[in-house]
Parts: C-alpha cells; sequence; structure tokens
C-alpha cells in the first residue's frame, strides 16, 4: 500500500485566484477565475481574492502578503 500525503491548505490561509491577463484569452481566464473563487468560497476559504493580472502583478501579490496564488 502506498502511503499517502496530503496537504492541507488552512482555511483561513489569504490566497490569491489569478485571472484576467493581457492576451486574447483574458476574458475566459475571469469566468473561470471567478468560477475557482466562488469554489473557494463555497469551501469555507473565506480569505480568497480575485486578483487581476496585469504589468502589476508582482507588487499586488507583494503588497497582498498572499500565502498561496493560484
Amino acid at each position: 500500500m502506498q502511503n499517502i500525503i496530503q496537504n492541507k491548505i488552512d482555511k483561513n490561509s489569504k490566497i490569491a485566484v489569478l485571472c484576467g491577463g493581457m492576451s486574447s484569452e483574458a476574458e475566459i481566464s475571469r469566468r473561470s477565475g471567478k468560477g475557482c473563487y466562488e469554489a473557494l468560497q463555497r469551501l469555507g476559504y473565506k480569505n480568497a481574492e480575485l486578483i487581476e493580472v496585469d504589468t502589476n502583478i508582482t507588487e499586488k501579490l507583494k503588497e497582498g502578503k498572499y500565502d498561496y496564488a493560484y
């Protein structure tokens, strides 16, 4: 039997859900990002935030002090 290691993310973790961007697929990314964000909310991750990717994404992530980015 294999050992299975599961990493659990604390429900109080600050999670950045990245979406959008500067490509022609930005609108699709916004919709899928919103879906991920809403799923996290339903699962009890109340500190998740939807973050629009743009040329300042590095600064946004630094300023937000996120534990995880997805």
